[in-house]
């Protein structure tokens, strides 16, 4: 009888029929999974690897097929930092060369006091360029007058828990970002602008006066990833971008009267 119901409820739930059914489970990864777009046009799966105290170990890439393309080790660099994060899986940006791939790599602190720092690899091993002081993440843009990578950089004093300096970096890189497939232009966007975003997006909204509330921006894993008090003085957000992962996100507004339908936007 159990099953009889339960049968019942997934052909409602699919339109009446199971056989309509559209959604194929296909393969599961080991890691943090997405989507990268390479210079040639070729998507792959990136698969993040972390080891058992939660830090990056490796990088797998895979063909839409689900065949294995590469494997790209994260080394150690000491004592000190360890691998927290990877950014920018590239063919064509870092460097001239499409036969390899490259990628940032961002090194948390293990000690206070210390700052992180960025790498950026190639698959054969070797180090491209090494960033001391940085904020994770560091930010990619094409723009007119070449590619850009920004550092946005934070000096903090240990003995009073405080940032005593705040700076910016900027890089000429040789090559040119491929958009990625999970930031595609959106047309039921809701009026947040501009859509896709890059450095800033402005997220309108709309609440009652003398009322307060709180907007929240997740992540496609439905993930909460920032969280703001809002209020009617202004219609709407201005969120900088600098602390999310390129990709598709969804904001609503929660007041005591309500939560507004969730609305979508994407960072490139």
């Amino acid at each position: 009888m159990k099953f009889f119901f339960y049968a019942l409820s997934l052909t409602a739930l699919l339109g009446g029929s199971a056989a309509h059914a559209q959604i194929t489970p296909e393969k599961v990864y080991t890691g943090e999974g997405e989507m990268i777009r390479l210079s040639t046009g070729d998507y792959k799966y990136q698969m993040t690897v972390r080891n058992s105290a939660a830090v990056i170990t490796r990088v797998m890439v895979y063909n839409l097929n689900h065949s294995v393309y590469k494997q790209l080790n994260v080394p150690v660099i000491g004592t000190t930092h360890e691998a927290q994060g990877v950014q920018y899986v590239s063919d064509a940006l870092f460097d001239t060369n499409p036969a390899t791939l490259e990628y940032l790599v961002d090194y948390g602190t293990t000690q206070q006091g210390l700052m992180r720092k960025s790498i950026i690899l190639s698959e054969t091993g070797s180090q491209l360029a090494v960033f001391d002081s940085t904020n994770y993440y560091m930010t990619v843009y094409n723009t007119p007058a070449g590619t850009k990578l920004v550092s946005n950089i934070q000096v903090y004093n240990s003995a009073t828990n405080s940032i005593t300096r705040q700076y910016s970096r900027v890089y000429g890189l040789p090559g040119r970002l491929a958009l990625r497939a999970a930031t595609p232009v959106l047309p039921d966007a809701a009026g947040a602008y501009p859509n896709p975003a890059q450095s800033t997006v402005a997220l309108p909204y709309v609440v009652p006066a003398n009322t307060t509330g709180t907007l929240q921006v997740f992540d496609a894993s439905g993930r909460l990833a920032a969280s703001y008090q809002v209020d009617g003085h202004v219609d709407h957000l201005a969120l900088s971008t600098r602390d999310l992962r390129p990709g598709v996100y969804v904001y609503r507004v929660a007041t005591t009267a309500g939560t507004t339908a969730g609305r979508r936007f994407a960072i490139e």
